[in-house]
């Protein structure tokens, strides 16, 4: 199973690669070490900074097997969207809130509860940091591009521009 903290990992390790030009391959002992300890350092940081509500939060998320649960703004438009992408209402009476929505929904100050497959969250995941990669690699190469089309030169440039418009 691969959850969020893995394909943060493999995109620091990507991007790790793209920076020093460099193809980086871990083993799968050093994978499964980054996995746990991205898991590990996760939890750690969950706890620290949300503390009891997190807490409660992540355990209603605990839906069933092979479904993930997601909070989502009670919006028309928030819900819509994750209806799209394969989610749904979670109604089960086995799952509690925080605050009762009067329909059943489970709801936690202006969030909801969705639950969507394991699967396509998975899927979803991926695809999320492969664009954030893209535009990762996108900036890097504008930037670079800068100082080979003579624009670039940080600090001193920019200086040097607001001294001849004045």
């Amino acid at each position: 199973m691969v959850d969020k903290t893995d394909v943060e990992e493999a995109g620091r390790v990507a991007l790790l690669a793209l920076e020093t030009e460099e193809t980086v391959e871990p083993t799968a002992s050093d994978a499964e070490k980054i996995a746990e300890r991205a898991r590990k350092k996760a939890r750690l940081v969950q706890v620290m900074d949300k503390g009891f509500l997190q807490t409660r939060l992540a355990e209603a998320n605990k839906i069933a097997d092979g479904w993930v649960g997601l909070w989502v703004r009670d919006t028309n438009e928030d819900v819509a969207r994750m209806d799209a992408l394969g989610a749904e209402l979670v109604t089960d009476d086995k799952i509690g809130g925080l605050h009762g929505a009067g329909d059943g929904r489970k709801r936690v100050g202006d969030l909801i509860l969705m639950r969507m497959p394991q699967d396509d969250y998975e899927l979803i995941q991926e695809v999320r940091s492969e664009q954030r990669l893209a535009r990762l690699a996108r900036g890097r190469k504008e930037y670079v591009n800068q100082f080979k089309d003579g624009k670039g030169g940080g600090l001193s440039s920019t200086v040097d521009e607001s001294i001849r418009h004045s």
